[in-house]
């Protein structure tokens, strides 16, 4: 007889285990809860706030927009400070620490895991933020400020500090699971962000370290030849040459232009500032200057008779989006709604009751490299024309986050007449390497949150105008309507006058010659005013013929954007608001269009016939209607042989890193585009490894050839499912999306995209990457028709919450994605009517 004691002695040990699993889940379970829960906002209700002089309701609306309502500015930006605080306190440390170099002090020094990136770590680059001294110009601004801005800056910096003193234990997840508390927010802080944002909206500091290297690696005319001053030497101009016309006052610019001798500094110090400049470090918001739109049609081109303002500024996709809509409103006449920066109180872009205001960036040149002269009997000096003169010394310490606790690194900041010396970045260079300083509009004090106050109450265009004298940096193409009928466009900021040369590479800085001597005076900057056109359209193009015009503005514009714009606004009589919308989702792509018949040309030459699938893959260009959809084949065709063009025309002659910069970074796209149309008089085309000179025809085919031969790899032999959507993906993510367990707690969105680099819908990513990961784009997009300023409409690439229990973390992506937008009330009426929440916050009664 068998004995079944073993059996009932089991069935109480796996009923014991399974409740010890049940208990264990559920306190795991009670934990997270726990912890995902802290520091969702409170949007309804009544809280009493110290610091506040009168009681301010905020209406939020379903989208979480919220409607600020104030006695006076001084209550609306200690309101937008706690409200900021309530949604984004995490965003807005965590790009505070960024801007500042502070991010080893909660993350230690890791090695970066941004797609967009190969190099860098954490320390490295806070070390690069310190040299830079977005945290010093902040402090030393604070300290300098007056007047009413100080003022709406520090009750701003009082409301966030009083949300962190309520909710000292109720902190967003990410504090907790990094153990730390945000420390008080203060003046320097915000003004430190601006500039950081500022830095990324600035030209051309990569550009001369690019070009300098080049002509190094290839000598002087090919130097030039791979990275020219304009690509397309065409418009279309901001500003009609007809309209408008400049006398160039004997301006000259030497094609052979080379101010210091290719032997003076060696080009992998270049190259290493590039590594140290571009990369995206882990949990590091970046802001770069990418593209953006924007563009105002007169009352004569509108169907409602009023002039219709668009905007949608190309920044990189966050999660939670680097904007967050507000609406301010006080008695005494402010109103004004839009999108602000967390961390920053006022509205950038948006509009009030009598005008609307977009920007895009105008990629002037205010950044400019000088190589200072050193000498062992002279330490701690460098020399200036005819003297010696002790470099500026700044001691930083940075905090780095250990095993064991904090271990402080201490760095010197030296600085010479002409800015920081760039060297300091960089780890173990040769002693023997001249030092490298950075001149920036950006190091001159400025107060340009100044000109944000103005734009929120200006009333017409002389107000705006006035505004913008403040703007010091960065440099924007600001494009204007009003309810009386205006459209302007007004670029404003400090662009650089050079005493000699264009800012084109690297100069001597111990003579004067190529010294600064002040800025383009305001009145000389082109604008315009009602053009006769009817239209302005900006797209990061030209502003003028830089040829015809005394100063120098920029290099290395945008084009096919800007002409695809003009060619949608002038496309019918009478535009709506319903086109704007149809316009900023547009994605035919002029690029293609001006270079696809080359590559069936090319195939037609040199292909082979007998290949199937090759010559299905032709079939799709010559079929391609040039727009990017995400079914779209064709584009998925172009875009993989025009990569291959890039690598098949510089892979043979540039070092792998200038190959990541090139496909990842800079404008290329120019010189190769007006190199393939003009042919085999580009030398690049030639392959160096080859005993026989190759052309450009036989580049483009066998570059399409590679392509076909990848895209079948990856995506199989039915070419019609090589679909853009499938190469081409927008990938929303919060920073710890991609560390296991916290990618099941934070998530993320990944679906595929249209559009492309150069449409208008434009998405911008690394043309060596297998999936074409869009890091950025469209990140806001704006309209307003001046005849209906309440009708007005927006849409963010994500959600206005940084917490991700928020119904609004990701709630505005798909509408985004689909070209759709939600309303911009101004009314409280049309607010109550889509009210989520009303949230009282009362001040403290005085006894």
């Amino acid at each position: 007889m068998r004995n079944s004691c073993p059996v009932k002695r089991a069935k109480p040990f796996l009923l014991a285990l399974l409740i010890v699993v049940i208990v264990l889940l559920g306190v795991l379970y009670f934990i997270v809860h726990r912890l995902m829960s802290s520091g969702v906002a409170q949007t309804s209700g009544t809280i009493t706030v110290p610091g506040l002089k009168n009681e301010v309701r905020v209406l939020r609306d379903r989208y979480g927009v919220p409607h600020i309502f104030a006695d006076d500015e001084e209550d609306v930006y200690f309101a937008m400070g706690y409200v900021h605080a309530q949604d984004r306190m995490w965003n807005m440390d965590l790009i505070r620490r960024a801007a500042e170099g502070r991010l080893t002090e909660i993350f230690g020094d890791r090695e970066q895991k941004s797609p967009a990136a190969e190099w860098g770590t954490t320390l490295q680059q806070d070390v690069f933020h310190r040299v830079i001294g977005f945290w010093d110009i902040g402090k030393q601004t604070a300290r300098t400020s007056s007047g009413p801005a100080k003022i709406y800056l520090q009750r701003y910096a009082d409301g966030v500090n009083e949300w962190l003193k309520q909710n000292q234990n109720n902190l967003p997840p990410e504090f907790t699971i990094f153990s730390f508390r945000p420390a008080p927010w203060e003046i320097a802080d915000t003004i430190a962000l601006a500039r950081y944002i500022a830095w990324g909206l600035s030209a051309n500091l990569e550009g001369e370290l690019m070009r300098y290297e080049a002509i190094c690696r290839f000598g002087v005319e090919r130097g030039w030849e791979f990275f020219p001053r304009q690509g397309d030497p065409h418009g279309p101009y901001i500003v009609p040459p007809s309209q408008k016309k400049y006398d160039p006052r004997g301006k000259i610019t030497d094609p052979d232009y080379l101010p210091l001798p290719p032997e003076l500094v060696s080009p992998e110090i270049f190259q290493t500032l590039l590594d140290a400049i571009s990369p995206d470090v882990a949990f590091q918001p970046r802001i770069r200057p990418f593209a953006s739109n924007n563009w105002a049609v007169a009352g004569s081109r509108s169907a409602s008779g009023a002039p219709i303002l668009c905007n949608d500024p190309h920044l990189p996709h966050l999660l939670p989006s680097v904007f967050y809509q507000a609406h301010l409103k006080t008695k005494d006449g402010l109103d004004v709604i839009g999108v602000t920066f967390p961390g920053i109180p006022f509205v950038v872009l948006g509009h009030n009751r009598r005008l609307a205001w977009a920007a895009t960036t105008t990629r002037a040149d205010t950044q400019d490299i000088f190589v200072e002269k050193t000498d062992p009997d002279h330490p701690g000096q460098y020399f200036y024309i005819d003297h010696w003169e002790n470099f500026k010394t700044r001691k930083e310490i940075i905090y780095v986050k250990t095993k064991n606790g904090k271990e402080a690194k201490e760095i010197t900041v030296r600085s010479s007449r002409h800015g920081p010396i760039l060297n300091d970045v960089l780890p173990d260079i040769p002693s023997k390497m001249p030092p490298v300083a950075l001149r920036w509009t950006g190091f001159d004090q400025s107060y340009d949150h100044i000109a944000f106050m103005g734009f929120a109450r200006a009333g017409n265009a002389s107000e705006f105008r006035d505004a913008l004298m403040h703007m010091g940096t960065p440099i924007q193409n600001w494009v204007y309507a009003d309810v009386d009928g205006n459209i302007g466009f007004f670029p404003c900021g400090r662009i650089p006058r050079r005493k000699k040369g264009d800012g084109t590479l690297p100069v001597p800085g111990w003579t004067d010659e190529y010294e600064w001597v002040g800025y383009i005076p305001p009145d000389e900057i082109p604008q315009l005013l009602n053009p006769q056109q009817g239209y302005i359209v900006t797209a990061n193009n030209k502003v003028i013929p830089e040829e015809d015009y005394p100063y120098t503005i920029g290099y290395r514009y945008a084009l096919y954007r800007a002409q695809r714009i003009e060619e949608l606004v002038t496309s019918k009589p009478k535009l709506t608001v319903e086109d704007m919308k149809k316009f900023q989702m547009d994605n035919y792509m002029i690029q293609g269009r001006r270079l696809v018949g080359f590559y069936l040309n090319a195939c037609e030459k040199y292909c082979d016939k007998k290949d199937a699938l090759l010559a299905q893959a032709v079939e799709q260009l010559r079929r391609w209607d040039f727009h990017t959809d995400t079914k779209n084949v064709g584009a998925a065709v172009f875009h993989r042989a025009y990569y291959e063009t890039m690598r098949r025309t510089y892979g043979d002659e540039i070092s792998e890193a200038m190959m990541n910069y090139l496909t990842k970074y800079t404008r290329a796209e120019s010189s190769l585009d007006d190199a393939v149309e003009n042919g085999d008089v580009y030398s690049f085309f030639d392959d160096a490894r080859t005993q026989q000179a190759e052309t450009r025809d036989q580049i483009l085919a066998a570059a399409l050839k590679d392509a076909v031969e990848f895209l079948a790899k990856k995506y199989g032999g039915d070419v019609k499912k090589w679909q853009w959507g499938k190469m081409h993906k927008l990938e929303l993510k919060h920073p710890f999306s991609g560390v296991f367990p916290l990618s099941l707690l934070f998530g993320k969105l990944i679906v595929p995209l249209a559009g492309g680099r150069d449409t208008v819908d434009s998405e911008y990513f690394a043309w060596n990457d297998d999936v074409l990961s869009a890091f950025a784009g469209p990140a806001l997009r704006h309209i307003v028709d001046m005849a209906h300023v309440d009708d007005a409409v927006m849409v963010i690439d994500s959600g206005q919450a940084g917490h991700p229990r928020s119904k609004h973390f990701l709630d505005q992506s798909h509408m985004w994605r689909d070209g759709k937008y939600i309303p911009m009330w101004m009314d409280e009426k049309s607010i109550r009517k889509n009210l989520e929440g009303e949230l009282i916050l009362q001040p403290v009664v005085k006894r």
